[in-house]
């Protein structure tokens, strides 16, 4: 008996062919809905080129950037008290003040002090941004800007990110960013002596000040010392002048008695005793207190002596450095940004990545396409 022969059913014809085209998206995974890594790999490798390519055109974009981009160079330094012998004449000359006000000076403090003044000093915002602002960098930065508010922004910008100042295990550590090397040694060189500048005016104009109050203290003590002897020496004259007049009045020529000189002497005779002395005698020491110079104490001619000492000081000149290197500004040997190999490495991930992704997104799109083929092929 012959067997007869029937063709296959629409709807097996359809599976058979649906399974057929779909043959690669279906090896891509397994029966736990995993991906094949070796029929993706095998995907890839046939897409080569395209990623490649991809590598190829982000790396270039990457290295574009990596030679193109502004540059960021920092120089550092790091700043300790200034050694005593760095003080050099402007020691001797506090000394010198010291010695003659009697208030004695000691190195170590005053290195100290000039130290914590230049710390306080290279902090302040408004003396970083007065420095940056007459710089040569920030005008050269400002060149292209046109409102002040970006101008404005800039100048902050610097102050803060740029111009860095703080302070480790009492050792002043600066920083100056730039965008080459010379630049931003040259601007690191350039705020330190500004701010040595700075803080020498300012602590040197309060210490003159404090000198001058002094002067002015001693020229009012001395004033009064002056007053007060010749207010007593007028006072003198005027009481002699009148024992004189009453002695001339009561026709008393020569002391009544002997005993009233030893009196006199031992200024245990009355003052209202006086014109007993007689004519001779009070008209001699009249004319005696008027023609001797008045007597002045001992402190007279020491504070006379200060005045002209503080005198010849105030024409001395000393300058002095704040500070003492650990480690002086060099021209910096590695560059901050942009980091070329690492930009350039980073493009060449970043293209692998995209490359893959966009040969994923071409087979999906593929399996899309072929899906609506098959669907649009198959008769009804």
């Amino acid at each position: 008996m012959r067997e007869q022969f029937s063709p296959p059913s629409s709807a097996h014809y359809r599976a058979d062919t649906q399974a057929d085209r779909f043959s690669l998206s279906a090896s891509l995974k397994n029966n736990h809905n995993e991906i094949d890594l070796f029929a993706l790999l095998q995907l890839l490798w046939s897409k080569r080129w395209l990623i490649a390519a991809t590598i190829i055109i982000f790396t270039l974009f990457a290295g574009v950037f990596a030679f193109t981009a502004k540059e960021k160079w920092t120089a550092n330094t790091v700043l300790l008290p200034p050694r005593i012998a760095q003080l050099g004449d402007y020691l001797e000359l506090r000394r010198e003040y010291g010695l003659v006000l009697k208030q004695p000076v000691d190195p170590a403090q005053l290195s100290e002090k000039l130290f914590d003044a230049f710390i306080t000093f290279s902090q302040m915002t408004d003396e970083k941004l007065s420095f940056l602002q007459k710089s040569d960098y920030y005008q050269k930065s400002i060149a292209n800007l046109k409102s002040s508010e970006a101008k404005q922004a800039l100048l902050f910008n610097m102050a803060e990110k740029n111009l860095n100042v703080k302070i480790d295990d009492k050792k002043l550590i600066i920083s100056m960013q730039a965008d080459s090397a010379i630049e931003a040694k040259q601007m690191l060189d350039d705020f330190i002596r500004e701010t040595n500048k700075k803080t020498f005016s300012v602590l040197d104009s309060e210490f003159l000040n404090n000198i001058q109050a002094r002067i002015n203290a001693l020229h009012k003590e001395h004033q009064d010392i002056i007053f007060d002897v010749r207010t007593k020496r007028d006072s003198e004259i005027k009481t002699l002048k009148n024992d004189l007049s009453l002695a001339q009045k009561s026709g008393i020529r020569d002391p009544i008695s002997s005993g009233l000189i030893s009196k006199k002497q031992g200024a245990d005779l009355d003052s209202k005793h006086n014109f007993m002395l007689g004519e001779k005698i009070l008209s001699a020491e009249l004319q005696l207190k008027i023609q001797s110079e008045p007597i002045y104490p001992a402190r007279y001619f020491q504070i006379d002596n200060e005045l002209k000492q503080l005198a010849l000081l105030q024409q001395k000149k000393a300058d002095v450095q704040f500070y003492s290197y650990e480690l002086a500004p060099l021209l910096p040997v590695q560059r901050d940004a942009p980091k070329r190999s690492v930009i350039l490495i980073v493009g060449a991930f970043l293209g692998l990545f995209f490359g893959i992704v966009l040969t994923l997104i071409q087979f999906t799109i593929g399996i899309i396409q072929k899906k609506k083929k098959m669907y649009n092929s198959t008769p009804s």
